[in-house]
């Protein structure tokens, strides 16, 4: 490793292809890992510069001949997804290649569950596990000195003449308030949320706490975030919640507003509404500063009816809480069991959707219904339909599952020799990567086709573009115009062929 011209730090997130419903010029949004990084890596001194590809359209021709002519010093890319890792590591393949001098630096929860693999396969010169900043922050500072000792930094996996070293686990930061404001500046700001009616106006991502309280099997969000202590040469991970401060969150609200113009938050916390007094305390923040916005969070059923109880959740939806998504997963008590998602019953799901279309109508609900566990048949799914159908939210969203790795999922389907898929490119949560004891890959997408086309009825349409509330009425356009456009690119394969996945899309500067 040469450590010379290592002063500019480049962060790059690759070209990709996307699902069906999203395009890099609707609703492409922030990746929040690059100002999140950018802002410790220009405290260690660094020139940095952000090339998102997706939100600029950079295709791979152009990426090629930009890290050709330019050589970066160091590039940090990273990735969450299983769906998008072939993409990364051809990334990493790719500077290698015209700039073999530049040291790469990879993260996220693929790479921290895949780390070993990784390494002995791609060109990697280090992987850093689980939160980021502070690991990150010191690998610079020690590149940058010209260290060639990288064992002390916690939170690291890297290969040395053959060899696999894996630091000790790096503890989780305790004071979220202590990171600095992510650097917005370094990012094409203009080019997010643009869409006139997807998390409109003027949508962002943003967050205010890490971690969950649960570790659900499907999910390897929690994984990523988890407390990490090492047992016995093993590292054990345990679910662990934190959180900004609401006065630090209003803060990065505040100037994105004022600064950069945004007006909708899309906060990508796995569980926004953990803390009530956290809940709270953020609410009238806002009401202090006098801000007008729109937000958008992952929420909780329990916690939601818990909230309203004290009043809370009133305050939540005057502070601009004007869409939700509710992990509802299944109407079966079972398959939830088996989701390990134990921790609230259908009733309270049903009991909020009820709360919501009665006292809060002006808030966009939405759920997500995971189908696919083991004992999953035709009379199950179709009993999850007519149960979705009564609960009448505005849209239900219907994920296959989709074994990650990092997951207990992942892990119990790769032991009992279950995964019928093995090219994570059709890790997409629509693509059925396992059969079921009663239906065949083929047969289960089927089977969710069908719950969409009962899910979308025109009475439903048309009292959504017809409401009153801006926000909800924005969505339903949206999720109206977006279909005409899904269905008129796949017209021959939804009539003639509804058993084959649809797949991604290859937007049209892929390769250029």
């Amino acid at each position: 490793m040469n450590f010379e011209n290592l002063s500019q730090l480049w962060l790059i997130q690759a070209p990709r292809k996307y699902w069906p419903f999203i395009n890099s010029q609707d609703n492409y949004v922030l990746p929040l890992w690059m100002p999140a990084l950018a802002a410790v890596a220009e405290e260690e001194g660094f020139s940095v510069k952000a090339v998102d590809c997706m939100a600029e359209q950079i295709g791979w021709q152009s990426l090629r001949q930009l890290l050709a002519t330019k050589k970066p010093g160091i590039v940090a890319l990273g990735e969450a997804h299983a769906l998008f890792i072939n993409e990364t590591v051809k990334l990493v393949n790719l500077i290698k290649e015209v700039s073999p001098e530049t040291v790469v630096i990879a993260g996220g929860g693929h790479f921290a569950t895949q780390a070993e693999p990784l390494l002995l396969e791609h060109p990697i010169d280090f992987i850093v596990i689980g939160e980021g900043e502070v690991t990150f922050k010191e690998l610079l500072s020690a590149l940058k000195s010209h260290t060639k000792d990288f064992s002390a930094i916690a939170g690291l996996v890297f290969k040395r003449e053959g060899r696999i070293h894996r630091t000790a686990p790096r503890p989780l930061i305790s004071d979220l308030d202590t990171l600095p404001l992510p650097s917005f500046h370094s990012m094409s700001m203009n080019k997010y949320g643009t869409s006139k009616y997807l998390f409109s106006p003027d949508g962002t991502t943003i967050e205010h706490s890490r971690g969950c309280v649960f570790s659900c099997g499907f999910c390897v969000w929690w994984v990523q975030m988890a407390d990490r202590k090492a047992i016995d040469g093993q590292e054990k991970l345990t679910p662990r919640w934190r959180t900004k401060s609401a006065r630090r969150t209003v803060d990065e609200i505040e100037l994105l507003q004022k600064k950069y113009g945004k007006n909708c938050f899309l906060f990508v916390d796995g569980t926004w509404n953990v803390d009530a007094t956290w809940n709270q305390d953020f609410c009238e923040e806002i009401f202090r500063r006098r801000l007008k916005i729109n937000w958008f969070g992952f929420m909780r059923a329990d916690y939601l009816l818990r909230d309203e109880k004290s009043g809370i959740l009133e305050k939540m939806v005057r502070s601009g809480l004007s869409h939700i998504c509710i992990g509802a997963e299944h109407c079966s008590s079972d398959f939830l069991a088996k989701l390990q998602k134990k921790t609230y019953s259908v009733n309270t799901t049903e009991e909020v959707i009820k709360l919501f279309k009665k006292k809060y109508p002006e808030v966009f609900l939405q759920t997500t219904f995971i189908v696919g566990s083991e004992n999953e048949s035709k009379e199950t799914i179709r009993a999850l339909g007519k149960y979705v159908r009564s609960l009448g939210v505005d849209f239900p969203a219907f994920h296959i599952l989709t074994p990650v790795p990092g997951t207990s999922i992942f892990e119990e389907a790769q032991a009992e020799n279950k995964l019928e898929v093995l090219d994570f490119a059709q890790y997409d949560w629509n693509t059925p990567i396992m059969s079921t004891r009663f239906l065949s890959r083929e047969e289960l997408l089927y089977e969710v086709y069908l719950l969409y086309r009962g899910s979308v009825r025109l009475g439903w349409l048309l009292k959504g573009i017809c409401s009153r509330h801006r926000y909800k009425r924005n969505m339903y356009i949206w999720w109206f115009v977006t279909t005409v456009r899904v269905v008129g690119s796949n017209f021959k394969q939804l009539i003639f062929s509804p058993r084959k996945a649809m797949g991604l899309i290859q937007p049209e500067w892929y390769d250029s």
